[in-house]
């Protein structure tokens, strides 16, 4: 039997965005970014049919898979621009949410070719600014919108 692995904690994480292409991509840390929610959930289809005892049963569907987290509002922050501008122009940009850092042999998680679909800044009285980002795949005709990442 293995020996049980260590929990990563979340703090570990890891979430880049490409500043080169996506057949050499160009990683760059944002570093300036807070709790992520990734979402993954299966869309299913149901089907009645006698066959299955009066059940009620489901086929799988679509996935739909979104990111979202925030990060302190800092203009000149160069992560931040870059995703205000993704989200500004609604151009595609691909990114990487790992486990651990994108350099480390093993290091496993997402990479996302997707639209930023929020950039909400939140101005609460007590806090600092922060800025909210989701991120969701998009189309893309050559490259897979969405698809499993790890480090070798």
């Amino acid at each position: 039997m293995a020996a049980p692995s260590a929990p990563i904690i979340g703090l570990n994480g890891k979430a880049y965005y490409n500043s080169g292409t996506y057949g050499s991509p160009t990683w760059v840390l944002t570093s300036n970014v807070g709790d992520i929610s990734v979402t993954d959930e299966m869309n299913t289809s149901s089907i009645n049919v006698r066959s299955q005892g009066g059940i009620e049963v489901v086929v799988a569907g679509t996935r739909k898979w979104s990111a979202e987290f925030s990060m302190v509002y800092d203009p000149g922050d160069s992560a931040q621009t870059a995703l205000r501008t993704a989200y500004g122009a609604r151009t595609k940009q691909d990114f990487l949410l790992l486990d651990q850092a994108q350099g480390t042999t093993g290091s496993a998680g997402i990479r996302c070719l997707g639209l930023v679909t929020k950039f909400a800044r939140q101005e609460k009285m007590t806090e600092a600014m922060m800025v909210d980002v989701k991120i969701e795949p998009t189309y893309d005709n050559t490259n897979t919108p969405l698809s499993a990442y790890t480090a070798s």
